[in-house]
């Protein structure tokens, strides 16, 4: 399972729709604003739940695989990913946590 988590410049007020709008608008190449940077948002849920982790990746082997620079590679697949297991050994899941 994955969950993509988007840190976006959102009024309370906001809705889903205004939500999509800035999806929408926002250019993959431009540079982080100064809102918010999704590293602090990983750091945050790792310390509330140990059992997540950061996945690091290998750099110079997607580079390889994909033809190109590491720079390249680095600027393509720079996003947070963060994994984990349940204490039974199976991949977290939280589609079946219920809210209270």
């Amino acid at each position: 399972m994955s969950v993509d988590v988007y840190l976006l410049p959102l009024r309370p007020a906001d809705d889903f729709d205004a939500a999509m709008e800035v999806l929408a608008s926002l250019d993959r190449h431009a540079e982080p604003g100064p809102h918010g940077d999704v590293r602090d948002a990983a750091e945050l849920i790792t310390r509330m739940d140990g059992r997540y982790s950061p996945f690091e990746k290998d750099y110079a082997a997607i580079a390889a695989f994909e033809n190109t620079t590491e720079a390249e590679a680095r600027r393509r697949w720079d996003h947070v990913e963060l994994n984990g297991l349940t204490t039974g050994g199976a991949p977290l899941d939280t589609s079946r946590q219920r809210r209270k």
